[in-house]
């Protein structure tokens, strides 16, 4: 992996997909399975292959939620910041948020979610039912837009009952604040697709400099999935800019049709990207901006 950034005041958690970090100086923890459950939306794009995958979105798993949360506490009693990927997730206008009375901070906690009229029944239209989770929201004004996404019980309650855990964001928020930043760099009102390949799924996004069209995540289990559902929100949205975090791919083939299939592909997050970022740094860099913008 590249050489991290310098040592910043926040944070001191990230959480990249199944892999977390901790740090400086950024070692990788050795932990027991998260224990979240995976959208409803993904169960739509994969048949056989998709098994494992199903299983662990049907078996809701709160003792491994809890033994998780509690090694983490046992390396590191307390980081100044908590960046962790939650699967289950789906962006909302943010007028809601002054509308169910949440305050006029830019993220927090849900209490008793049941008692906000619309709430439940928006979330598990997305996400599936809920088992035994509780909600989080980060917002991000620039696009009008509010992500809601769930977490073990376990995390809810701990960060309910002890603030010397410092602020817990949602990676997938920070990552929309990233892509945007590097839309809007480029001074173009056309859309842009961005993506984020993870190891069991991939998130695609589609913006424009001030507007998100599309934000979701899509099972893959070989690189023709992956080009698949690049190409169909492609179509569906126009969008001619690829925006990467990584390689491109290690896939001669899917390489050669992602450079045919978009005018412009721009790689972030890689050794050899030209703004010298590696992935964890871009999502540093999102939490930067979220911060300046919100905090």
């Amino acid at each position: 992996m590249a050489e991290h950034p310098p040592s910043l005041p926040h944070p001191r958690l990230w959480g990249l997909d199944d892999e977390l970090y901790a740090g400086p100086p950024w070692q990788r923890l050795e932990l027991p399975p998260q224990g979240l459950l995976l959208p409803e939306s993904l169960r739509a794009y994969r048949s056989s292959e998709t098994k494992e995958a199903q299983q662990e979105r049907d078996n809701p798993r709160p003792e491994q939620a809890l033994a998780y949360l509690q090694a983490l506490l046992q390396q590191v009693p307390s980081w100044e910041s908590w960046v962790a990927d939650f699967p289950r997730s789906t962006w909302m206008p943010l007028g809601l948020v002054s509308e169910w009375g949440w305050g006029n901070g830019r993220k927090g906690l849900i209490q008793d979610p049941e008692r906000v009229p619309g709430l439940l029944p928006l979330f598990e239209s997305v996400c599936g039912p809920m088992a035994g989770e509780a909600l989080g929201w980060q917002a991000w004004p620039a696009f009008q837009a509010v992500q809601i996404f769930a977490l073990p019980q376990a995390w809810q309650q701990a960060w309910a009952q002890n603030t010397n855990l410092g602020p817990l964001y949602s990676s997938s928020a920070l990552w929309t604040v990233f892509w945007q930043h590097q839309m809007a760099a480029l001074d173009t009102k056309s859309r842009h697709i961005a993506l984020l390949i993870g190891h069991r799924d991939a998130s695609i996004w589609v913006m424009e400099p001030h507007k998100l069209c599309h934000h979701g995540r899509y099972l893959i289990s070989n690189p023709l999935d992956l080009l698949f559902h690049l190409l169909r929100q492609k179509e569906e949205h126009g969008a001619r800019t690829l925006h990467l975090a990584g390689r491109l791919s290690e896939d001669p083939e899917l390489r050669s049709a992602l450079e045919i299939a978009f005018e412009q592909v721009l790689v972030v997050g890689d050794e050899g990207a030209s703004d010298g970022m590696d992935r964890l740094g871009c999502l540093q860099e999102g939490l930067r901006l979220w911060q300046a913008a919100c905090e």
